[in-house]
């Protein structure tokens, strides 16, 4: 988040102290803020990932997308290790994180019809970093929430 804030402002400032035309200056500030703009609505979006429980079912909201699922199509919730998307596979071995991926659970909500989801929420994210008692606290009431409504569904 301090990345892109700097980055907006170190681009203004230099926008702001260079001689170009007055259009040029224009242009270039309406691309910074559009950049600003898309910054904070994906930092708004990560911000509210997670798991959220209703009557009519369970909605799980992902950086770029939100599943709603029915109870009736809720199997049952559970933990197993993360699992990286194929898409960033490259940055387990950058990073050498297979360590810490493996060691990290993360809840997982088994779909009737389909393949299960994982959700963000995982015993290593921000929200629960030091903190396993509340991670756990989290996974059973999720449970317990879900077991209640598929005996009620």
């Amino acid at each position: 988040m301090l990345c892109g804030m700097a980055f907006i402002l170190l681009a203004v400032i230099s926008v702001s102290a260079q001689s170009e035309s007055a259009g040029r200056k224009v242009g270039a500030l309406i691309v910074i803020v559009l950049f600003a703009v898309l910054w904070a609505g994906f930092l708004t979006r990560l911000l509210t990932v997670g798991v959220f429980v209703s009557d009519d079912g369970m909605r799980i909201r992902l950086p770029l997308q939100t599943i709603a699922l029915r109870w009736s199509e809720v199997g049952g919730v559970y933990l197993a290790p993360v699992r990286l998307p194929r898409w960033l596979s490259w940055l387990s071995a950058l990073l050498k994180a297979r360590s810490l991926l493996s060691t990290s659970r993360a809840i997982w909500i088994e779909r009737i019809p389909a393949a299960p989801i994982q959700t963000f929420l995982n015993d290593k994210s921000a929200e629960f970093l030091g903190r396993a008692a509340a991670f756990d606290r989290a996974f059973q009431s999720l449970k317990l929430e879900v077991e209640r409504r598929k005996g009620t569904a």
